[in-house]
């Protein structure tokens, strides 16, 4: 599993007077060990014993012998002690505990583990939040906030089992034993239920079971708490529907279960990596790297089925008493869908993520909006004019996205068995457009000039796997030959560094000079939402990718080109040294950039006023210092000559950002200079109304410091996107609302003592 990166950075030594660059805490201190949750209900009750107790339980119900089960005769009070058969995962049996009743709720009953309130691990202050949120209250975005989470899940997926007939859950806080060790740390189980427990020989009771060591002695969260306990109460009702469900759609639909109560979502890592998503749709993998995968897949699809059949169709498939594939038919089939075209329409949402094309292309929830898949292979249009004959295995339910970018009259002839083909066409005039594409009428002909064309290919069988060959070719004006210029060897130096908002840059030389364009800028892009202390995952991953000519003294100079932009990869948490880039094309911007000069600086820096700064990665480098940040106090520092507030020097490192070079084999027409603009505007925002984008478009007659910010009605600041000098020329700024109230706002851009002030209207 992975586990959480812990990096400990140091504050930046400069002058008193200039603006240090911030040091980057961890959730965890330096002698505090790593943990990490581990998942077990899933392997507990696949055991035989956990099998058996669960079968027997659904035949007593089917010839209604529950009611002569022996129940308690008298109901407990609050301060009854009592002891209950906890599984031990260190020596795999069951073991008699103390506990005393703390809580009585109409729905359940809340045990503590005596050791547990002996030890201090359970204060009142945490039961009850424990309580509130299981009875009362559940964050916003949650399916119903104004209850708590026992009553949601019961609303969604049912009845619990009632195995003792009291019509009460009995919720038991405990030290879980699961080898986690205060000094060493590792995995624990944050929560589990047994189905054994529904039998005679065991507890005969519906029991959830929650950790105290260390979900409650450390300084975890409690919201990860209360987040497993509404994953695995959905279990616990599973129990009593479906005696062998497979994991994927249990464990989708427990994962479902946290997000409608409102706890935050898994980054969704695995639509990083073609080989971790062409996968069989319902894999279930036995070891702790992969299943993590599985977990995001099966939660993820559950979700995208929340927004094509409703909450309540998917919350009935835990009371399907069928499994696997046939329960997902059965939830979609009143509702006119197949699974297979769910499937397209779900690989289409992770990709395209657009409910403004289709309401199937993409999410509502507002913390899912940002996901996104990455292309399985690319080819640029710009460096050769075909796709020789590939081959590719596919796997049942899994999905291929082949894209090709920069392309005129493309052609694309493509094979395989069982497969389902939709095309996402990008002209080049903008926008998008969808073609559903029969397998047998292939080839395929996109005729004009495509920015990119996507085949997303999935496969319409959940078994097996067969080969997909294809290739193509398309008409190019003119080709380049690529030529990646990297300094970095790929892993980052301890440690990393908040950057404060200083411009982080790195030096490259023009390898033909007059010939040559910019292709594609890679930048270790880290954000602070992306380590353990810092904001959500959903927090705004904005920033200002900036193109620099020289000065002579081989610092940087002039600005060239800039452009605010968004993180383009979905969201993930740093769990490795290896360096994680964020590709930038910078060719359809090239006449706005303009020549090339011999030597110039590509860099980058924080936008907006969001708390959720760049990090500052670096990387071994020993031949020369290439790397610069700045300006502090008006002049820009070589990153050699920086030295952490501890005495680590960043001697003989690199900002490792990577650059693509297009080279012709034409000398590059040199554009004519556009027209400064005479006088300053700002435009009407595009489009406007709107809902989550918008852009901003402003034209300044000379160079000077910029003001661009965004109020309400009442004359509150809500954002401010633009502060600081700017050259002469057009800018362009796009305006991320997402979480923002709808209504009406005022757009002000100031400068050079002037104003400007455009209105905008945000629709939901």
């Amino acid at each position: 599993m992975y586990r959480l990166l812990i990096a400990f950075v140091l504050s930046f030594s400069v002058a008193a007077s200039a603006q240090p660059l911030q040091p980057l805490s961890s959730e965890t201190s330096a002698d505090q060990p790593e943990s990490y949750i581990l998942h077990v209900t899933d392997w507990l009750n696949r055991q035989p014993a956990a099998q058996r107790a669960l079968a027997d339980f659904h035949r007593r119900k089917a010839l209604g012998l529950l009611s002569r089960t022996p129940t308690v005769l008298a109901p407990p009070q609050v301060g009854d002690r009592q002891s209950f058969k906890v599984y031990n995962f260190e020596t795999q049996t069951t073991e008699l505990r103390e506990f005393e009743l703390r809580v009585i709720e109409e729905r359940f009953y809340l045990w503590v583990e005596v050791a547990s309130l002996d030890s201090g691990w359970v204060t009142d202050a945490k039961l009850e939040a424990l309580r509130s949120a299981l009875a009362d209250a559940t964050p916003t975005g949650s399916i119903n906030p104004n209850q708590g989470i026992i009553a949601n899940v019961e609303d969604v997926f049912g009845n619990p089992p009632n195995v003792d007939g009291d019509g009460k859950t009995d919720v038991l806080l405990v030290d879980i034993r699961d080898g986690w060790d205060p000094q060493s740390g590792g995995g624990f189980v944050a929560g589990f239920v047994y189905s054994g427990d529904l039998s005679p020989s065991g507890n005969n009771r519906d029991i959830l079971y929650l950790d105290t060591n260390p979900s409650l002695s450390t300084n975890r969260p409690i919201q990860s708490l209360l987040s497993t306990a509404a994953h695995e109460y959905q279990h616990l009702i599973h129990f009593n529907y479906d005696i062998d469900e497979i994991s994927f759609v249990n464990e989708g639909l427990s994962e479902w279960a946290e997000v409608i109560n409102g706890y935050e979502r898994r980054a969704m890592r695995y639509l990083s990596d073609v080989a971790r998503y062409n996968v069989p749709i319902f894999r279930w993998s036995q070891d702790n790297v992969n299943v993590l995968d599985d977990y995001e897949r099966a939660g993820l699809f559950t979700t995208y089925l929340e927004d094509r059949i409703g909450w309540q169709a998917v919350g009935a498939i835990t009371r399907d008493a069928q499994s696997g594939l046939s329960s997902y038919q059965n939830a979609l089939a009143p509702h006119g869908l197949s699974f297979y075209q769910v499937l397209l329409d779900f690989h289409t949402a992770n990709f395209l993520n657009n409910r403004n094309v289709n309401a199937a292309y993409g999410y509502s929830r507002t913390d899912f909006q940002n996901v996104g898949a990455i292309p399985s292979v690319v080819y640029n249009g710009r460096i050769t004019t075909q796709t020789p004959d590939t081959t590719i295995l596919l796997w049942g339910g899994g999905v291929l996205y082949l894209v090709w970018q920069y392309v005129k009259d493309l052609q694309v002839t493509l094979s395989g068995a069982s497969l389902a083909l939709r095309a996402l066409r990008y002209p080049e005039g903008g926008g998008v457009i969808v073609e559903d594409l029969n397998p047998a009428a292939s080839p395929f002909t996109f005729s004009g000039s495509h920015n990119q064309v996507v085949l997303i290919v999935t496969r319409t069988s959940t078994s097996a796997s067969s080969q997909v060959t294809y290739s193509a070719t398309w008409s190019s004006d003119q080709t380049f030959t690529s030529q990646i210029v990297q300094f970095d060897n790929g892993e980052v130096m301890q440690p990393f560094i908040r950057s404060n908002g200083v411009e982080l840059l790195t030096r490259f030389e023009n390898p033909q000079p007059g010939y040559t364009l910019l292709g594609r800028v890679f930048l270790p892009l880290y954000f602070y939402s992306q380590f353990g202390n810092g904001p959500p995952a959903t927090a705004p991953r904005d920033f200002t990718l900036t193109v620099r000519a020289a000065q002579p003294d081989g610092t940087p100079g002039d600005v060239l080109f800039e452009q605010t932009l968004n993180d383009p990869r979905p969201y993930q948490g740093v769990t490795s040294f290896t360096i994680s880039f964020a590709e930038i094309d910078l060719f359809p911007y090239a006449t706005q950039i303009g020549d090339l000069p011999d030597v110039l600086f590509i860099g980058y820096r924080d936008a907006g006023t969001d708390t959720n700064t760049i990090v500052l990665a670096t990387s071994s480098y020993t031949v020369e210092n290439r790397s610069f940040i700045g300006p502090l106090q008006g002049s820009w520092r070589a990153l050699w000559e920086t030295t952490l507030s501890d005495g680590t020097s960043l001697n003989g490192r690199i900002i490792p950002i990577r650059l693509e070079f297009l080279v012709g084999t034409q000398p590059v027409p040199a554009e004519p200079l556009a027209e400064l603009p005479r006088e300053l505007a700002l435009e009407p925002p595009y489009p406007n109304p709107f809902r989550t984008t918008a852009l901003l478009r402003y034209h300044l007659p000379k160079s000077g410091p910029v003001r661009l910010r965004i109020f309400d009605l009442l004359g509150r600041q809500v954002a401010l996107l633009v502060d600081g000098p700017q050259p002469a020329g057009t800018h362009t700024v796009r305006l991320d609302v997402r979480g923002w109230a709808s209504g009406l706002y005022l757009c002000v851009l100031e400068t050079d003592g002037q104003r400007r002030i455009q209105r905008l209207q945000i629709v939901r």
